[in-house]
């Protein structure tokens, strides 16, 4: 896997500094959103702040490199957009963080990753994220885990 994310332009040891992974919307979601913008904002601050780092992962369709605009506010790292997070997640240690908007990156890392922590950000206005939301919370923790014993869901 970290050859091929690397032909995506992965640099590890960026992934390596970052205490989480924030999986973002696409940018009409969050320029939809100014409250979870500015509660990233807040956040990546406070992180900065206890020397924490966050790598971002903005959605593959964005052109921009940050743009959020959360560069500015605190100890974020750009991780490549056009990553897929099927390379990706193979690549975070046991027991990592990833947070986002409900989506399917999130569904993925649910399956695919049954060991991390997976969180939502607390916006979810938009039919899509709250569907996705709704289907996220529906998968207990120990399905996933049964699944993956089974041999149905495995770790790359």
């Amino acid at each position: 896997a970290l050859g091929a994310a690397r032909a995506f332009g992965l640099d590890r040891r960026t992934l390596r500094q970052c205490a989480e992974v924030w999986v973002l919307p696409h940018s009409n979601l969050l320029r939809a959103s100014p409250a979870l913008l500015e509660e990233l904002r807040v956040r990546l601050r406070s992180a900065a702040a206890r020397n924490t780092a966050v790598a971002l992962k903005y959605h593959p369709r964005e052109v921009e490199r940050d743009p959020g605009d959360l560069l500015a506010h605190g100890a974020a790292r750009v991780l490549p957009a056009t990553l897929p997070m099927e390379l990706l997640l193979p690549l975070l240690r046991r027991g990592a963080v990833i947070e986002g908007a409900a989506s399917t990156a999130l569904l993925a890392a649910r399956w695919l990753r049954p060991d991390l922590e997976i969180r939502l950000f607390g916006h979810a206005d938009h039919p899509y994220a709250m569907a996705a939301a709704r289907l996220l919370r529906a998968i207990p923790a120990e399905q996933v885990r049964l699944l993956r014993e089974a041999g149905h869901v495995g770790v790359s």
